[in-house]
């Protein structure tokens, strides 16, 4: 039986990189390169207004080795859908990519996180 209160109870820490910024019909995001080698599951946490897609660039040896860089994830967001991707391979950097789609409304906002649980 589960305990109530359990999963509210884990503690999130790590880097806040927009809150709520503005966001454009068909425009590009690029976060960037955030050390996660010392988290053991890495989450990225997005809530977007507009649909779009959330790319997930990983590297071993970080910004400066792009043979040992690329594009592990692609999500797509709905429009006001807080969506958290969860994955524990051994990368050290990580950095999302936010598409915002190119239909709806002209203006939106933007958050993410890139997160672990302590």
């Amino acid at each position: 039986m589960a305990v109530i209160g359990a999963i509210s109870s884990r503690v999130w820490a790590g880097t806040l990189m927009w809150d709520r910024r503005h966001a454009g019909k068909g425009s590009t995001y690029v976060g960037s390169w955030q050390n996660v080698s010392q988290f053991q599951t890495k989450t990225l946490a997005v809530l977007s207004s507009m649909a779009g897609s959330l790319f997930t660039v990983v590297g071993a040896l970080g910004t400066g080795v792009g043979g040992l860089t690329g594009t592990y994830d692609r999500q797509d967001l709905s429009a006001g859908t807080y969506r958290m991707i969860s994955f524990t391979e051994a990368v050290r950097f990580v950095k999302p990519i936010v598409l915002v789609g190119s239909v709806g409304s002209g203006k939106g906002s933007l958050s993410l996180a890139v997160l672990r649980q302590t």
